[in-house]
């Protein structure tokens, strides 16, 4: 006699709608979401005169209105739009402290350049008046009689 202690499980059949209940599902959240839309359209056509800014005169070339959305008070929103702020000026000091760096950077490759250059300069000069003191010294010195044997 065999005992198992895990159960065997078999997936019940999956349970489907009946055909004829989907279209009229379907219809209903159609004319659910046409009611919403309705709704938002005429709350939006009562409440946007008054909720819109009035145009700055200052900012609007004459002749022109500009219309100015109001501000969010949703928390989310605020949220968002103070952390892309936010982001938005940490990208900015990162630029330009890296373009900073990049000119400081290339600032010690020229000095580096022309310091090399000086160098290879002096050396020359330098190997030159070696040469001419050398030379100078041999002529300065009398030769050795020529013997011949």
């Amino acid at each position: 006699m065999t005992h198992t202690l895990t159960p065997s499980f078999e997936p019940a059949p999956m349970a489907r709608r009946p055909a004829e209940r989907r279209p009229q599902a379907a219809h209903i959240r159609r004319r659910d979401a046409v009611a919403a839309v309705a709704a938002i359209s005429m709350a939006l056509a009562f409440w946007a005169p008054s909720a819109m800014a009035q145009p700055d005169a200052s900012d609007a070339p004459s002749g022109e209105r500009r219309i100015v959305a109001p501000a969010t008070t949703d928390p989310l929103v605020t949220r968002r739009n103070a952390t892309a702020q936010a982001n938005a000026e940490y990208r900015a000091s990162r630029q330009l402290s890296k373009d900073e760096r990049r000119a400081a950077v290339a600032e010690a490759n020229a000095r580096y350049k022309e310091e090399v250059a000086n160098a290879r300069i002096n050396r020359k000069a330098d190997h030159a008046a070696a040469s001419i003191a050398l030379k100078a010294t041999e002529l300065d010195q009398p030769s050795a009689p020529n013997r011949s044997h």
